[in-house]
């Protein structure tokens, strides 16, 4: 008699469990394939690793001045100096360098201004288009110095105004 009721049990979790199983693939499918195009929205991000961040409200690309202006903010608690700030993008077209040292203290902002991401983009930018530039930087503790500098490596996806 046990074996039975244990069979029975057994038999609900396989057939229950299957179906929870289709369902979860069903779902993920739906999310893989973003039928919404949530992934393709007009938000402006930048995404950089380390004690330096950026703002997504302080991020301005416009189409009109030809500029790229970034607000990057010391999230650590030393000063950190940042040199040879460059955008590229991944179709290889010129880069953009902007070669200004910047120190920034522990919570202290600045902002960066690359000045022809045209160049970067292979043409002109076009006001309502999404661009997406890779940030490159060598940046070390100001207290240390140079000879412990590392690299930052980020990106910024941007709608020109």
């Amino acid at each position: 008699m046990i074996r039975k009721r244990g069979q029975a049990a057994l038999e609900f979790l396989m057939t229950y469990g299957w179906a929870f199983l289709v369902m979860i693939a069903v779902i993920a499918g739906i999310v893989a394939l973003d039928p919404l195009g949530a992934a393709q929205t007009s938000i402006n991000t930048c995404q950089i690793g380390g004690t330096l961040s950026c703002g997504s409200d302080a991020l301005v690309l416009s189409a009109d001045s030809n500029t790229l202006e970034v607000r990057f903010e010391n999230a650590g608690r030393e000063s950190i100096t940042v040199e040879n700030m460059t955008i590229s993008n991944s179709a290889g077209d010129t880069p953009d360098t902007n070669s200004t040292s910047y120190t920034i203290a522990p919570g202290e902002t600045r902002d960066v201004d690359f000045g022809d991401p045209n160049s970067t983009v292979g043409g002109s930018l076009v006001s309502g288009d999404q661009y997406t530039f890779e940030l490159s930087a060598v940046v070390y503790n100001t207290r240390v110095g140079d000879s412990y500098s590392r690299p930052l490596t980020g990106q910024i996806r941007a709608t020109a105004s």
